[in-house]
């Protein structure tokens, strides 16, 4: 699940420096078992759209840091996952360069709708950002997000709420089936919500060693946060 599910995309790169590009990024397809026709063809078209393809039997070691992290990102980009935890991916970088690799992520996150969760000490970058949460000696202090984003959900609640009174209305004179059918509701979503928390829990524990304390923190909020 870790593999398929989640890209994690780390400050230092933590790439394989005695082997290639190549092998570097399709790593997580060969342990994910692809066949290696797919694989070669995926990694080559990551590659290609992270503008690195011509460093594909270059040493990792041989690559500027911006370029290592690149490969650092298709990498994590390797199994197509839906969520990318990525722990300070700007932070050994210089501006120009970390900026765009934010892009890049910014990129995933809008228009391949991954779930993108970084960890930044860049107040820049951080404002940048859809969602920011600011921690301060491991406790929340805010949470700051964007008007389009508050305003779209606001919308979401007010179209479930109107049509959960249209429900009900239609269903006037059903009274006891009406609450029934909506305390099973609220059974599943919490079902749902629960075992979502605990699976990214159990996911997250594992790679805890490997994470910053910022990092595991702001993750076992996000799966707090699901739940809402």
């Amino acid at each position: 699940m870790r593999n398929n599910t989640i890209g994690f995309i780390f400050q230092s790169y933590n790439l394989i420096n005695r082997t290639t590009v190549l092998k570097n990024v399709e790593f997580p397809g060969i342990t994910g078992g692809m066949n290696d026709d797919d694989r070669r063809r995926r990694v080559l078209k990551l590659l290609n759209f992270l503008g690195i393809k011509d460093k594909t039997k270059y040493k990792s070691s041989n690559l500027s840091g911006g370029q290592q992290q690149r490969v650092a990102i298709a990498r994590a980009l390797m199994n197509d996952p839906k969520m990318i935890l990525a722990d300070e991916p700007t932070g050994n970088l210089d501006t120009k360069t970390g900026q765009d690799v934010f892009n890049l992520l910014t990129l995933q996150s809008r228009e391949f709708r991954r779930m993108i969760i970084m960890v930044t000490h860049n107040p820049e970058l951080a404002a940048a950002t859809d969602r920011a949460i600011h921690i301060r000696d491991g406790t929340i202090e805010k949470e700051t997000m964007k008007s389009s984003i508050t305003h779209a959900n606001e919308f979401k609640h007010r179209t479930c709420f109107k049509r959960h009174r249209h429900h009900s209305s239609a269903n006037a004179g059903f009274g006891s089936n009406t609450c029934k059918s909506s305390n099973i509701c609220i059974q599943v979503l919490l079902r749902k919500a629960l075992l979502r928390t605990w699976t990214l829990l159990r996911t997250w524990t594992s790679w805890r060693p490997f994470l910053s304390r910022t990092s595991w923190q702001l993750l076992s909020w996000t799966s707090w946060r699901l739940c809402l």
